[in-house]
């Protein structure tokens, strides 16, 4: 939004209201006199007396001067949803995010190319531009000082995920979301659909619960000359597979095939934000798939819980 100096002695010219004193607002496209007045902390009733030769309050035009009455204050612009997720973006991404990413940098004035959720060069140039009007790291990568300077800022405190297990789309993701604890299934569920919903990327979960066994035949793999790769540092009860409370993901692509080259950043951070615990994190066997919620307990006192039946009805360790 920009602010202008209008004085009374100002030269007349076409579209300019003489009677006008600093400071002024010039009016941009989308606003309203009630957005203005929200905007600058002031009333509509106030915007209204400041501006007599506004008629109608629901008719201004872009490019027209308004004067801000007594105790406006210049805003912070935000353009786009200060609520909205923050993953790491660059050339090549797609989705529902991208979208509003290359809303916000047309709404500040800076032209993405065609608004149709794919980062290509357009977008970038305008991404470059961008940061560099704002004085930050000119890369093309959209980051969190990046959507920061847009107005979204992504600390925002993790809330605990309540309600109902939702329906992904995906029968084999749903029968696995099923198979886990049941203190984990809404989370499980809730974070595949938002990742579609914020990123355009559907997930599969490819593995949930896992028996004690089945760990030690996915231990065995890869050792003592057992064919495969070495994909688990875990034996059996070792793993919070074990129960119930990790599951694994991919991308899920039309085709009906499941990719692991997929934006795992933005992923995780989805899942962070909802209280999970990403194994991308982590400075050992790092497993990007990995998601886990462990309830403060640690594998060894789960097994101690399953060693002394302190079970729920339902067979699943007891998280209380």
């Amino acid at each position: 939004m920009a602010l202008t100096a209008v004085s009374a002695d100002s030269t007349t010219h076409q579209g300019h209201d003489p009677s006008l004193d600093t400071p002024a607002y010039t009016v941009q496209q989308r606003d309203t006199l009630s957005t203005i007045a929200r905007d600058h902390g002031v009333t509509l009733k106030a915007m209204r007396d400041a501006n007599p030769q506004v008629l109608n309050p629901d008719v201004i035009y872009p490019g027209q001067a308004l004067r801000l009455p007594e105790g406006a204050v210049s805003p912070t612009t935000a353009f786009v949803d200060p609520a909205g997720p923050t993953p790491t973006l660059e050339r090549r991404d797609r989705g529902p995010v991208v979208t509003q990413l290359q809303e916000g940098l047309h709404n500040a004035g800076f032209n993405p190319g065609a608004v149709d959720g794919i980062f290509g060069a357009r977008t970038e140039q305008a991404v470059r531009a961008f940061q560099a009007s704002r004085d930050l790291d000119v890369d093309g990568i959209v980051g969190r000082d990046t959507w920061s300077a847009l107005g979204r800022s992504g600390d925002q405190p993790v809330a605990p995920v309540t309600g109902d297990v939702v329906a992904t789309g995906d029968a084999v993701t749903d029968r696995r979301i099923q198979g886990l604890h049941p203190e984990v299934r809404a989370v499980a569920s809730q974070f595949v659909q938002r990742v579609e919903q914020e990123l355009g990327i559907q997930l599969r979960v490819t593995d949930g619960f896992r028996s004690f066994a089945e760990q030690d035949a996915l231990y065995a793999q890869g050792r003592n000359g057992n064919p495969g790769p070495i994909v688990t540092n875990a034996r059996g009860g070792q793993s919070y597979h074990n129960y119930g409370v990790a599951f694994d993901v991919a991308e899920l692509r039309p085709d009906g095939n499941v990719s692991w080259d997929t934006d795992w950043e933005a992923i995780g951070r989805i899942g962070e934000s909802m209280g999970l615990e990403w194994g991308g994190r982590w400075t050992g066997l790092v497993d990007r798939p990995h998601f886990q919620m462990d309830h403060g307990f640690s594998t060894g006192q789960l097994r101690e819980r399953v060693n002394s039946d302190n079970l729920r009805a339902d067979g699943f360790v007891n998280l209380d």
